[in-house]
């Protein structure tokens, strides 16, 4: 066997071997950007409009939550509560919900991301940002 073909079957299985730990490093990089709410410590709420939603733990750390869809009336919500009873709510999470409860019957609406922020102010701002950048859109079609 030749020094080139032997150094090309040594790297071969180098790269077989190491493999399953890039994979496992790319996955622990994703777990340590996803960002959680411990619901259980949920202190305040103030929806920004019907897309967005402003949420304020005890530990005074800051969230902004974009709805997965307009949710009808979120911006004259009441109470919310999270669906399932999650004491975890995080982002890339597929199944969480929020119901709100506003001048009529409770209502569910489906998060679609989650973020954390600075401060209310700073959620305004993003979420004033995305509705014109989103409003742009529209008019540009």
């Amino acid at each position: 066997m030749t020094h080139t073909r032997l150094s090309q079957q040594i790297l071969l299985l180098v790269s077989l071997l190491a493999s399953p730990f890039v994979i496992a490093a790319d996955e622990n990089a994703s777990e340590a950007a996803k960002v959680c709410i411990d619901t259980t410590r949920v202190r305040n709420f103030d929806p920004i409009s019907d897309d967005f939603l402003f949420i304020e733990e005890r530990t005074n750390q800051f969230y902004l939550i974009t709805m997965r869809n307009s949710c009808f009336d979120l911006r004259n919500a009441r109470a919310i509560a999270f669906t399932e009873n999650l004491r975890r709510v995080c982002s890339g999470d597929n199944f969480a919900d929020i119901v709100i409860s506003s001048m009529g019957r409770p209502m569910s609406c489906r998060i679609g991301d989650l973020e954390k922020v600075e401060n209310k102010q700073a959620a305004v701002a993003i979420a004033e940002e995305r509705k014109a950048a989103k409003d742009a859109a529209k008019t540009d079609k």
